[in-house]
């Protein structure tokens, strides 16, 4: 029995992986969504107002001068429906920063050690407005239905199994929904906002090589902290530094002959 319930719980891992994957509700490739744009952006002024209720919001003149500097001269290179983005500092050591859908920013007062510059602050910014430019919460959201669609399958193809069996399934599920397809989607969209980032860099005049420099400082500044890169939905440090590598030299290239995006 015991031996059955290891098959089972390994047939069911290989299987939601591959359907979710063949499925593909929404990945960056195809940009499926069914969430439209008006509702994402009540969700996201809703969202930020909870935020603002919540936190102290920082009166540091110099930090907010310099986030909506860096902000106004990100926006005409980018692609948004969305208008009179609002900038917000919070009081917080947690070292971050978020965009939201609606035209929303926040930016902890954690990240400005890290950042250091103006440029090393467009890193994180244009990254941020890249998540909201390019709808990931959206396409998430998406990709959670799907995620929803096939366990409601399985919960009924199971319920006249034995509890062992049943609960051997649904656990397979959940471990197959969340490190096959969930946490690998999640990273395709940190690794493509840090392309639009960069392109969105380049494009306002900032250095790219200062996106490398942040978050060389970020992975010193969380070292010991981070997940190993399967359990987390974002790429391992060393991944992401390589890649920035790898795509800077290629972005410098495009704009120079002028076919950057």
């Amino acid at each position: 029995m015991k031996i059955l319930h290891s098959y089972s719980f390994l047939f069911i891992f290989i299987f939601t992986t591959t359907l979710l994957k063949a499925v593909d509700l929404s990945t960056p490739k195809t940009g499926f969504v069914i969430v439209p744009v008006e509702t994402e952006a009540k969700m996201g002024k809703e969202a930020f107002d909870e935020v603002k209720s919540k936190s102290k919001i920082s009166k540091d003149k110099n930090k907010i001068a310099l986030a909506k500097q860096v902000v106004n001269r990100l926006l005409p290179h980018i692609k948004t429906p969305f208008k009179d983005w609002e900038v917000v500092v919070f009081e917080d050591e947690e070292p971050n920063a978020f965009a939201l859908p609606g035209g929303k920013i926040g930016v902890n007062t954690g990240i400005f050690p890290i950042t250091q510059t103006e440029a090393g602050l467009a890193t994180v910014l244009s990254h941020e407005i890249a998540h909201v430019t390019l709808r990931h919460g959206a396409k998430r959201m998406t990709q959670e239905v799907g995620v929803g669609i096939v366990g409601k399958g399985l919960d009924v193809l199971t319920k006249n199994q034995s509890g062992l069996t049943r609960k051997g399934v649904m656990t397979g599920y959940g471990l197959g929904a969340t490190y096959g397809a969930v946490l690998p989607f999640s990273r395709n969209h940190e690794m493509e906002a840090d392309r639009i980032g960069l392109i969105t860099m380049a494009k306002a005049g900032y250095p790219m090589k200062e996106a490398l420099f942040f978050w060389q400082r970020m992975a010193e500044a969380t070292k010991g902290k981070s997940p190993p890169e399967f359990l987390s939905t974002h790429p391992a440090d060393e991944r992401r530094i390589k890649t920035i590598e790898e795509l800077i030299p290629e972005i410098r290239k495009a704009k120079k002959s002028g076919q950057l995006e």
